[in-house]
């Protein structure tokens, strides 16, 4: 739950530095929202590497479990996270076929070239599209000239500018934070301003952008559904703001240079260090802070190679009661065989407590529980 929050916090940072870069170029934004995908990547290695305040004097449980006992269903936590398993693979997976059609459109291309840029025109290509090369429909071999020239152009900037690659990126963090829908925002915003900054750079090569905008209404006309995560020369939905930006002559185009990038990166370490290192405060048992209580609790099961070795005695986790009843960050304190130390994590983690409580509110209590495994 806390990691959500911090991830809420970081993506309305982005939403809130793309507010105020909205007369900057579109460089300029789509770089902020590769910081902030790269934030959210780090955001859980982050939380591990970052000291974090522990309470001493912990509350204690003792639980003896024996060979007889079983093992009931997994609670809610375990539910959940089946959950979250289930549609990061979902984004996943989605993502992989993309990738497996570009292969195919790949596998079947003839190479040629564009104004000496190399390309691939396919029978099985819908759209002009950018991965590690440039891929045309077979029909774009009749196109105007210089409606091709520009189709290309836009397609070269893209891999220029590494955007195949900050799309898998972004395609990872999207899969993780699937259930976040700030992060699906976040995602289509990132994906217009790097077409926006992709147009940027084709009228920098000198493409007159009065003639570059009747192209882009001319390949709207074209466009299919690629079904790909390939950026593309352009998307109808996209058309009217990319002409709009297209025909300004006031706004900026600048490139993001390497010393903004740099000042920008450490202004982002700077905002994510502090949100990964926060945390719940966590209290210790004492004076007006009570201790957590037990109220359902699941046996831990004995594995086979530890009932033949005869393997007996306690195993003693370090665990943090929330506030909603539930063991968290779990960590062997003293273990007695690897098999039965993972047990006995997946059996409390499905335990429920009633929480701490500090002035009558719930709270993160730190806790010591013992799980003493006996054969019977």
């Amino acid at each position: 739950m806390i990691l959500i929050w911090k991830a809420t916090l970081i993506l309305c940072a982005g939403f809130a530095a793309a507010l105020l870069l909205r007369r900057a170029s579109a460089s300029s934004r789509h770089f902020t929202w590769l910081l902030i995908m790269a934030s959210l990547l780090g955001l859980p290695l982050m939380e591990r590497i970052l000291p974090a305040w522990t309470a001493v004097s912990p509350a204690l449980f003792r639980v003896n479990a024996t060979a007889a006992n079983g093992q009931e269903a997994a609670g809610p936590v375990f539910q959940w996270t089946y959950l979250w398993m289930a549609g990061a693979a979902f984004v996943m997976l989605r993502f992989l076929l993309g990738l497996w059609r570009l292969r195919g459109m790949r596998a079947t291309a003839r190479a040629a070239e564009v104004s000496g840029i190399p390309v691939l025109f396919g029978d099985n290509t819908p759209v002009p599209l950018a991965w590690s090369r440039i891929l045309l429909p077979s029909e774009a071999g009749k196109w105007d000239a210089d409606v091709l020239r520009s189709v290309v152009l836009h397609e070269h900037c893209h891999l220029l500018r590494r955007d195949p690659l900050i799309e898998v990126l972004c395609a990872v963090a999207s899969s993780i934070y699937w259930f976040h829908p700030l992060m699906w925002l976040a995602a289509r915003q990132m994906r217009r301003e790097r077409e926006h900054a992709c147009d940027d750079r084709v009228l920098e090569l000198g493409v007159n952008p009065v003639d570059y905008a009747q192209h882009m209404i001319q390949i709207a006309r074209w466009m299919r559904p690629s079904h790909t995560p390939a950026p593309c020369a352009g998307e109808p939905s996209q058309l009217e703001s990319r002409v709009t930006a297209v025909l300004s002559s006031s706004r900026s185009r600048r490139r993001v240079g390497i010393a903004a990038a740099l000042a920008g990166a450490v202004l982002f370490c700077g905002i994510l260090i502090p949100i990964a290192s926060a945390q719940e405060k966590i209290y210790k048992v004492g004076g007006d802070v009570t201790a957590p209580k037990l109220i359902h609790k699941i046996e831990p099961k004995y594995t086979e190679e530890a009932r033949e070795a005869k393997i007996e005695g306690p195993v003693m986790l370090s665990v943090v009661i929330t506030p909603q009843g539930v063991a968290d960050n779990i960590v062997v304190k003293k273990g007695i065989d690897p098999g039965l130390d993972d047990n006995a994590i997946a059996a409390v983690s499905k335990w429920r407590f009633a929480p701490g409580t500090k002035d009558g509110q719930p709270v993160a209590v730190q806790a010591t529980i013992e799980v003493h495994f006996r054969l019977i």
